[in-house]
């Protein structure tokens, strides 16, 4: 029975209000990179509109699921998302706005490789399309050759300390969610003997 609860709880999980995601491609860079594994919550945007700076997962019209960062909300109830790296992103600017139904989620939290761990950064709105023009597109249209997409990824100062900080959050983190599926099987298996008796 006890398997058969956290079975349930992992599909509830997985199909209602977290999952994990792949990226895959330079489009991100340097914010994301190919590789990195991040958690992607689904439940903001039942109650809100996709905030610009948000970094969102999105299914195309042709089915590919993409990974960019909402620059604008448009008129119709879309979104306009962008890739960070200009050069090498398939974003709206070739297939249009993203409707919301298209919408899976925003990523929240990049779990691995762990010197990465941590959440993803959202700039404030006001700094998302002037950043963005600045650091991004405006290079690419000024330079007649493709950016380099290998750039080197800064480490922060106390990377050690940090390193361990991330597992010891991680650690607790995952130990409060284990015990609260477990009070909750507890629970289930407590409405059961109820309805039995």
């Amino acid at each position: 029975m006890k398997q058969n609860a956290i079975l349930i709880a992992a599909v509830i999980i997985y199909a209602v209000i977290a999952r994990p995601f792949r990226v895959t491609g330079p489009s991100m860079l340097p914010a994301l990179h190919d590789g990195q594994l991040l958690i992607v919550e689904m439940l903001s945007y039942r109650r809100r509109d996709p905030r610009p700076g948000e970094v969102v997962i999105f299914t195309t019209a042709s089915g590919r699921t993409l990974i960019k960062r909402v620059a604008r909300l448009t008129t119709a109830g879309a979104v306009y998302v962008l890739g960070d790296n200009a050069a090498e992103s398939n974003d709206s600017r070739r297939f249009g706005a993203v409707p919301r139904t298209a919408l899976m989620g925003r990523a929240v939290f990049c779990y691995w490789p762990p010197a990465d761990w941590g959440t993803i950064d959202t700039p404030p709105p006001r700094l998302v399309n002037f950043r963005h023009a600045v650091t991004y597109t405006l290079p690419a249209i000024l330079t007649t050759t493709t950016p380099p997409v290998d750039l080197p990824r800064p480490q922060p100062a106390g990377f050690a300390q940090l390193d361990f900080f991330r597992w010891v959050v991680f650690c607790a983190v995952m130990g409060l969610i284990s015990y609260g599926i477990y009070k909750f099987i507890l629970w289930i298996e407590q409405q059961e003997e109820r309805v039995c008796l």
